[in-house]
């Protein structure tokens, strides 16, 4: 799937109905549509040329020409066609375990293959930058983004950089509350339009703090407060039986900012996780010893 096919399918629910038609159209019928005059295209989608006009526009091209040429081209450069061909299902459709696992596995690996295309690798960048200079850094999350926020905080901490998190949202209120300039805010929240995250994300502005978020693509709550946004991208279904795509998406980018971050810093935290990795080895067999 080419990086417009994936921008197109994570923003199409917040189109209107006729723009929302016009995506799905393009989505299910890729390569007619690149070939296909605007006239003939208008009339087998039964969306107006007005529309997909639109369209094009609002995906920040200046008409369905240039729309279509970089379809085009994503396409050549495309060595996994074969993406195409995967359709996910929720847990109740799964006629037997091995298809579990094949669907599983399929949608994580979309799902990360999707989210590098459109990392903006200078936001990672400039990102790494805010919260090795922070003088204080919030993580913030709630429910399966958490737990990603969780990951995150405990391997920040693992290097020395001063993160503050909770699973408790009262808690990740306090610690927000007490931000003031030159501090940092990074919250995780995949749909976007988490009510507490939003409320945390406001809250970091209102004190002057950095907003980094990392969030599905597309126009939501959460990226609209953020001064910085890291995108996401699944194909799983919106009605699930668990976050599984999407945590895998956001894992992602949280191990990205934290290797950039390590990175970045080396010279002073290669002491932090040597010292790290010896008290934790006390507790398996063989491995503090031989870190002495």
């Amino acid at each position: 799937m080419t990086e417009v096919e994936i921008m197109i399918r994570d923003s199409k629910y917040l189109f209107g109905s006729a723009e929302r038609a016009a995506a799905e159209y393009l989505l299910g019928n890729v390569e007619s549509v690149v070939n296909m005059p605007i006239s003939i295209l208008a009339e087998r989608s039964n969306v107006s040329r007005a529309t997909w006009i639109r369209l094009a526009k609002r995906m920040g091209f200046q008409g369905l020409k240039e729309l279509k040429r970089e379809i085009v081209t994503q396409i050549r450069s495309n060595s996994e066609p074969q993406q195409r061909t995967v359709n996910f299902s929720d847990i109740e459709n799964f006629d037997a375990t091995s298809s579990i696992f094949r669907n599983i596995a399929a949608l994580s690996i979309t799902s990360i293959e999707n989210t590098l295309r459109l990392l903006n690798c200078s936001v990672l960048e400039q990102a790494a930058d805010l919260i090795i200079g922070a003088r204080r850094l919030c993580v913030s999350g709630v429910g399966a983004s958490g737990i990603v926020a969780l990951d995150l905080h405990t391997k920040l901490m693992r290097i020395g950089i001063n993160s503050i998190y909770s699973m408790d949202f009262h808690f990740q209120m306090t610690a927000v509350s007490g931000l003031e300039p030159g501090d940092v805010m990074l919250a995780f929240s995949h749909s976007g339009q988490t009510n507490e995250v939003i409320e945390l994300c406001r809250l970091a502005k209102e004190r002057g703090a950095v907003l980094v978020a990392v969030t599905h693509y597309g126009k939501n709550p959460v990226s609209a407060i953020a001064d910085f946004a890291l995108f996401t991208s699944t194909p799983e279904p919106k009605m699930r039986s668990g976050a599984v795509g999407s945590r895998t998406a956001q894992l992602l980018i949280a191990d990205c900012l934290y290797m950039s971050v390590t990175k970045k810093s080396y010279a002073g935290v290669k002491e932090k996780l040597l010292k790290s990795y010896i008290e934790a080895g006390k507790h398996k067999n063989g491995i503090g010893s031989k870190g002495r």
